[in-house]
């Protein structure tokens, strides 16, 4: 831990030369996993997007500049990275670190993050106070792909495209959620992220109309419009500048100098910036890596090994599933359901609101007088709170209930 042990807070980082950074990113994987081995946490979801946080806290001027990291889970090394290294070996533990963000804690953490998805409406709002008062500071919403799907961030989306702000949205694309995603939005990412990076075909095709004789510049000048227009006709990831955003990406997120070029190129924009940035969950160790959905949250384990200690761990165990939220089951009659009744279930995402909504529509449908079915959802305390105003206002106006609950803390 040379490096790492000479860094106090990110101005410490911003000391350091750009090629000492991966060694810094490799050094607070080895502090994690051996922190984490011993008490257990947030293990694979924090190892992952290691590299996009140490080049935003080099990038960026923070505390000045804001970075509002989604929920939380995905944020240990930006703990260690913001004054709290020597405390770190005391997260989620009585009287030690949130294992999430936390106003109280740090400076740098500008919100208490507790659910998915609400990163990039907070940051929105930042940004038009910033523009109120006539500031000058970036702000940057950190955000997985998971928890993109969140209704609300689809709505902050919509609004950031709309008003215009100069933002900076950094969307970590590790392809999970706990388990694996699910839903119409992950297919349209699976397809960027094997295509061509979108802003390189876009200038490309300046370069080909820069040689064309006579016409080319006199083109070249007046033909964005063709320029987008070829660009989305072949590579996937224009939806986000249709919704107002400028798009970049995909890049590899744990590139260190791609990543730094990328920001820089953001942060010169005068409107909101979409960067989709690809990382391997679990990055750095290779059970997790192996087995995503089983490291997302662990008890202690063995290090040469990747055996997990408790009885029961934190997290959740191989092959294990539930049909509701994108998360795995740790029943084993949630398992026989689920090979039982494929047909029958569905994965929702971190859409707590939609589940319930879809469920009453299925209830509507009368399976359960005609055909004996019962609709069951299956839910996580924490998400089901998420949902509470449709359970409080809207659901029990509907009176059609033929669902039954089973909340899990």
């Amino acid at each position: 831990m040379t490096l790492l042990s000479q860094i106090n807070d990110p101005a410490d980082l911003r000391r350091l030369p750009v090629s000492k950074l991966q060694t810094v990113s490799d050094e607070i994987r080895e502090y994690m996993i051996e922190t984490l081995s011993k008490i257990g946490g947030h293990t694979g979801a924090s190892l992952g997007p290691v590299e996009l946080l140490v080049a935003l806290h080099y990038s960026l001027d923070t505390p000045r500049d804001k970075l509002v990291i989604d929920i939380g889970h995905q944020a240990y090394a930006h703990k260690i990275l913001t004054g709290r290294r020597d405390q770190f070996p005391t997260i989620r533990q009585y009287n030690g670190l949130s294992g999430f963000l936390r106003r109280e804690e740090s400076e740098y953490d500008v919100f208490n993050a507790a659910h998915a998805g609400t990163s990039i409406s907070s940051a929105l709002g930042i940004a038009a106070a910033r523009d109120l008062k006539a500031e000058n500071f970036n702000v940057v919403a950190f955000i997985g792909d998971a928890g993109l799907t969140a209704g609300m961030a689809l709505e902050g989306i919509n609004q950031v495209g709309h008003l215009k702000k100069r933002m900076i949205i950094l969307l970590n694309d590790n392809e999970m959620s706990i388990s694996p995603n699910v839903g119409a939005l992950n297919g349209y990412l699976n397809r960027i992220r094997g295509a061509r990076p979108y802003n390189e075909f876009k200038h490309e095709v300046e370069e080909w109309l820069k040689v064309i004789p006579a016409f080319g510049e006199l083109m070249l000048s007046s033909a964005k419009a063709l320029k987008d227009t070829l660009a989305r006709a072949f590579i996937p990831g224009s939806l986000w500048e249709e919704l107002g955003l400028k798009y970049m990406g995909p890049i590899n997120g744990h590139d260190i100098n791609s990543i730094l070029t990328t920001l820089e190129e953001a942060k010169a924009e005068d409107g909101p910036v979409l960067i989709h940035a690809l990382t391997v969950k679990g990055k750095g160790y290779e059970p997790a890596e192996r087995d995503k959905a089983a490291w997302h949250g662990t008890s202690a384990f063995e290090i040469a090994t990747g055996k997990f200690i408790s009885g029961l761990h934190r997290g959740v165990r191989p092959g294990h599933y539930r049909p509701d939220e994108g998360r795995p089951a740790h029943s084993g009659d949630h398992r026989r359901d689920a090979r039982r009744h494929r047909a029958q279930q569905s994965h929702e995402g971190v859409s707590g609101s939609h589940l319930r909504h879809c469920n009453r529509g299925t209830a509507r449908g009368d399976l359960r007088r005609r055909h004996g079915h019962r609709r069951l959802e299956t839910d996580r305390g924490d998400l089901f709170e998420f949902s509470s105003e449709s359970l409080r206002s809207d659901l029990p106006r509907r009176r059609s209930d033929g669902a039954r609950r089973n909340v899990c803390p």
